[in-house]
């Protein structure tokens, strides 16, 4: 900004404007890659705490959110919808087939949090299309941003 001399009759001054924009969320588009899930399916006879999932392939819609006391950190934490192709290639017991379900994950993220490549700890649930059972879900995954 500056004084204009023709306007006035006294000296001008000039000032220094800076506009910061305040951002609350963010938002990625991720493949994720859990692996060792343990998935436990609600409306079966099963009575065991769940099984060990193998290798998954999860594509997700991520919204994180910004410190607002530190400039441009994000929380370490993240909810996530998408897609997850379950036991893409397992290694686990006969008993898991391949599924996919859409799901609602709550990612944590411990360190790394502003990196492209992240090992979150998943927390979620969805529903499994190909066997028609609710499910909830937790465990370790890498993670590749774009």
């Amino acid at each position: 900004m500056q004084h204009h001399a023709a306007s006035y009759s006294k000296k001008g001054y000039r000032r220094k404007l800076t506009i910061i924009r305040e951002c609350f969320t963010t938002f990625s588009l991720q493949a994720g890659f859990p692996t060792g899930l343990v998935i436990k399916k609600f409306g079966t006879n099963e009575h065991t705490i769940g099984d060990l999932s193998g290798i998954s392939v999860a594509f997700l819609g991520e919204v994180k959110f910004y410190d607002h006391h530190r400039i441009n950190k994000v929380r370490p934490y993240g909810l996530g919808f998408g897609i997850l192709a379950l036991n893409i290639l397992s290694f686990a017991s006969d008993n898991t087939t391949p599924d996919i379900a859409p799901v609602g994950i709550l990612s944590l993220t411990p360190f790394g949090r502003n990196n492209r490549f992240q090992f979150p700890l998943y927390f979620g649930g969805g529903y499994l299309l190909k066997s028609g059972h609710w499910f909830f879900l937790m465990g370790p995954g890498i993670q590749f941003n774009f």
